[in-house]
Formats: C-alpha cells, sequence, structure tokens
C-alpha cells in the first residue's frame, strides 16, 4: 500500500509577455497623466475678497440652515440667489422641509456667511422664518 499523496496544485501559466508590457505601460501612462493633472493644479489659496466662492456659500448656508431644521434630511432648496461684498456672501432663498407632524412646510431664509480662507466659514446672520 502507497501512501497517499497531496495533489500538487497546477503549475502557473506563464501570462504573454507583450500583454504584460502593455497593461504596464497603460498603467504608467495613466499614473503619469495623474500626476500631469495633479502637478497643474493651483495649490495656493485664494484670496477670500477676490475669489468668487458663490456656490461653496449656498453649501455652507445650507448646511447652517440644517442645523435649525426639525427634519434635515427631508429638505429640499429653491434657487437661492447669492450676493457678494468682499469675503461675505448674503444667501437667500427658499427651504422646504417637514415639521413635527411630517407636513411640508416652507421657510424663506437669510443667510450672511464669510469666508475666512483655508476653506473655513463663518456664519455671520441666520434668519429662518415660516
Amino acid at each position: 500500500m502507497q501512501p497517499m499523496q497531496q495533489p500538487q496544485p497546477p503549475a502557473k501559466k506563464k501570462g504573454n509577455p507583450v500583454v504584460a508590457a502593455v497593461g504596464l505601460l497603460v498603467v504608467a501612462g495613466l499614473c503619469g497623466i495623474g500626476g500631469i493633472v495633479v502637478l497643474s493644479g493651483n495649490d495656493e489659496p485664494q484670496d477670500p475678497v477676490s475669489a468668487n466662492r458663490d456656490i461653496t456659500a449656498e453649501i455652507m448656508c445650507e448646511q447652517f440652515i440644517e442645523r435649525e431644521l426639525r427634519a434635515p434630511a427631508t429638505a429640499e432648496y429653491t434657487d437661492p440667489t447669492t450676493r457678494k461684498d468682499g469675503a461675505t456672501y448674503t444667501v437667500n432663498g427658499a427651504v422646504d422641509s417637514e415639521n413635527g407632524f411630517g407636513a411640508k412646510i416652507r421657510s424663506e431664509y437669510n443667510c450672511i456667511v464669510t469666508d475666512s480662507g483655508d476653506d473655513k466659514w463663518t456664519l455671520v446672520d441666520l434668519k429662518l422664518s415660516e
């Protein structure tokens, strides 16, 4: 009687060296292109007074408004208007959200925020009325 032998895993097939080389070139090319895009970006901080960041101001106001809502996940904003004065933005608009009874109500808002630079925003004033 012969001792049982463990089955040997099949020998690994060697891949096609041409396919491997082409794959390596594609990956290297993509990394190189990505590097160019990253390197071509403007890493210098923008001056809050001269930069126009209307959309960011609107998003920041939405975040401040949602802190005041009963059901922030239900918030739907309609056509905000934004005015800029230096690094200060005034955003006006309306938000529909559910109240404590689950009914949708519309609130008008006036939000004033200041861009302090380095992606820091300060809430100056927020008026939220039904």
